[in-house]
C-alpha cells in the first residue's frame, strides 16, 4: 500500500473533520437529481456517503488500486477527466487533490469544461507554503495555497468565486509544531489524529469565525460556472 492510500485510510478515523467536509458539500447541493463529480475520490470516503444518500456520484481516481476499492463499493469511477463528457455534471467537489497536480491551472480549466452552465465547484486544499512539511513531501504535494494564489486561477478558467475561507486555524499552529518537532518521515500518527479530531478540531472551527480570512491549515473556495442562458436572457 502506498503512502497516499495509507493516509486516506487513516483519515477515516477523523470523524469530525470528515463530517465538516460533508457539510461543505451539502451546503451547495440544491438538486437531488444532480450529477456530482468527486475529483480525486481516493477510497471513496465522501462519495460512499453521498451515494448512500441517493445522490448520483461519478468518481475520478487515477490510482488503479483505489479505483478498484471504489468499484467494490459500487461507485462509478473513471481514471481521468478526459473520460467525462463536457458539460455533463452539475457539481464538482475536490478535497486535498489539486496540490498533487503539477499543472493545476490546466486541471481547473478541465473541471470548468465538465460543468454545465450554472454548475458549482468546491475546492479544498492545504494552505500556506510556509507549512509545507515532510508529510506534504511524502504524499506528493507540489504546493500549498493562499487565497491570493488559488482564486485568480479559478477566475482565469472562467469561474465566479462565491466564497473563499481558511479552515482550521488551530491546525495552522499544530502544523507549525509538527514541522518543528514532528517526525521527518511524514507519517500520520493515528492516536494523535484521533485526539486532535475529537478535542481540537471542533474548537478550531469555532475560532475560524474570526480567522477565516486570515489563516488556517486549509483553504476552500466555492465557485460557479456562469449560466450563459441567463446572461443573454
Amino acid at each position: 500500500m502506498h503512502s497516499g492510500q495509507y493516509n486516506l485510510e487513516v483519515m477515516q478515523i477523523a470523524v469530525n473533520y470528515n463530517k465538516y467536509l460533508l457539510r461543505l458539500v451539502h451546503s451547495f447541493l440544491k438538486n437531488k437529481d444532480a450529477v456530482i463529480l468527486d475529483f480525486g475520490a481516493g477510497i471513496g470516503t465522501f462519495a460512499d456517503f453521498l451515494s448512500q444518500e441517493d445522490y448520483k456520484i461519478l468518481c475520478v481516481e487515477p490510482d488503479q488500486a483505489m479505483g478498484d476499492i471504489l468499484k467494490n463499493k459500487h461507485l462509478s469511477v473513471v481514471q481521468t477527466l478526459d473520460d467525462i463528457e463536457n458539460e455533463s455534471v452539475d457539481y464538482v467537489y475536490s478535497f486535498n487533490v489539486l496540490e498533487h497536480a503539477e499543472e493545476d491551472s490546466l486541471i481547473i480549466k478541465k473541471l470548468y469544461s465538465k460543468l454545465r452552465s450554472g454548475g458549482s465547484i468546491l475546492i479544498y486544499v492545504p494552505a500556506f507554503q510556509t507549512l509545507y512539511s515532510s508529510m506534504d513531501k511524502k504524499v506528493g504535494h507540489f504546493r500549498r495555497y493562499t487565497m491570493g494564489e488559488l482564486e485568480p486561477k479559478l477566475k482565469e478558467a472562467g469561474f465566479v468565486v462565491n466564497k473563499a475561507n481558511y479552515v482550521d486555524s488551530l491546525g495552522f499552529l499544530a502544523t507549525v509544531l509538527y514541522k518543528l518537532i514532528g517526525n521527518k518521515r511524514g507519517d500520520l500518527n493515528p492516536t494523535a489524529l484521533t485526539a486532535y479530531d475529537k478535542y481540537v478540531f471542533p474548537v478550531s472551527i469555532i475560532f475560524d469565525r474570526f480567522f477565516k480570512k486570515s489563516f488556517g491549515k486549509n483553504l476552500y473556495l466555492l465557485a460557479t460556472k456562469p449560466d450563459i442562458s441567463q446572461q443573454f436572457g
